[in-house]
């Protein structure tokens, strides 16, 4: 009994940082307009990069790190089929998958829980990252038992849309 409840603990967190993922991500993106941030003042533009930076520490959880307990090769039971399964259903190549673990690894790396000597912040694109996450977060939820799933959108590219439209009514506000 105590392994299942463990194995639940263990999807709902994953389930828990896929959407901090998503939320994050789609308040970043909301406060862009045409390629120019629409942050302007310290306020904005420190909330603004705080939801980048927290968006690239969630990932690197799901992603980054294969020691880490929600990192998909600790959830998913054939992590070869799955990875395959997702790259596929993403349109994506396994050098599209490592370009994007690099790029957010060492974002993450070098200007989030450390500040290296480099002199120019690379932001990585998260289109791929957002895609990965989506998928990921479709599988656990369908390992999660139904009851366990409350309180977890049942649509996550919904939940991002939403995110991201309630974020714009504050970027909005500081144009």
């Amino acid at each position: 009994m105590v392994k299942i409840m463990d194995r639940i603990k263990q999807l709902r967190r994953t389930a828990l940082l896929c959407s901090s993922f998503v939320r994050n991500y789609a308040y970043y993106k909301a406060g862009w307009d045409d390629g120019a941030s629409m942050a302007k003042e310290d306020f904005w533009i420190t909330v603004q990069s705080n939801f980048l930076d927290v968006a690239a520490l969630e990932w690197t959880k799901l992603f980054g790190n294969s020691r880490e307990a929600h990192h998909w090769k600790k959830v998913v039971a054939d992590y070869d089929s799955f990875k395959n399964d997702m790259i596929k259903s993403c349109d994506l190549t396994d050098d599209d998958f490592s370009d994007c673990h690099k790029m957010i690894k060492e974002y993450r790396n070098k200007f989030v829980a450390h500040l290296d000597s480099d002199k120019v912040m690379k932001i990585p694109m998260f289109n791929n990252a957002l895609k990965l996450t989506q998928y990921y977060y479709d599988y656990v939820l369908t390992e999660l038992p139904t009851v366990d799933r409350e309180g977890f959108p049942l649509n996550i590219v919904r939940y991002y849309e939403e995110c991201f439209k309630e974020s714009t009514k504050y970027f909005g506000l500081n144009k």
